[in-house]
């Protein structure tokens, strides 16, 4: 919250590290299209699989550190909203609203912010998305 109010163009690199590191959307159905080999398995072309995207946006072969929320990670490679023609179709919607919300936030709720440090999230294996934010400010 400091670092934004300092440097506001920042937020869409925020928002993209918010995305990678807590991915909305974290896991999906497709069927294989193709036979495909992973290690010593083959998945076989019409299997039905379910690729974890926010497992893949914690590949500590893709970055670095994984595990760490970081501001200040160079944007992109994740794939919160899905990859390639299954790119959802909201994705710059959700992103502009994120940054509205948040620039307003930041506007009208002057001072320190204070925020739990666990979360109550609802219980859905596909999508991860938060009951609430207890959301508490001095200003």
């Amino acid at each position: 919250m400091r670092r934004l109010r300092l440097d506001p163009a920042m937020l869409p690199t925020v928002i993209e590290e918010v995305l990678r590191y807590v991915s909305p959307v974290q896991a999906s159905f497709r069927r294989a299209s193709r036979d495909v080999r992973m290690y010593d398995q083959v998945i076989p072309a019409g299997a039905m699989v379910s690729p974890w995207l926010g497992s893949a946006n914690r590949d500590p072969e893709a970055f670095a550190d994984a595990d760490t929320f970081s501001i200040d990670r160079k944007p992109g490679g994740q794939i919160a909203f899905g990859p390639g023609i299954h790119f959802c179709i909201g994705a710059l919607l959700a992103r502009l609203e994120t940054e509205v919300l948040i620039a307003t936030m930041l506007a009208e709720l002057p001072g320190e912010w204070a925020i739990p440090d666990v979360f109550s999230v609802y219980p859905v294996r596909e999508m991860c998305g938060l009951n609430s934010l207890p959301l508490t400010w001095t200003g």
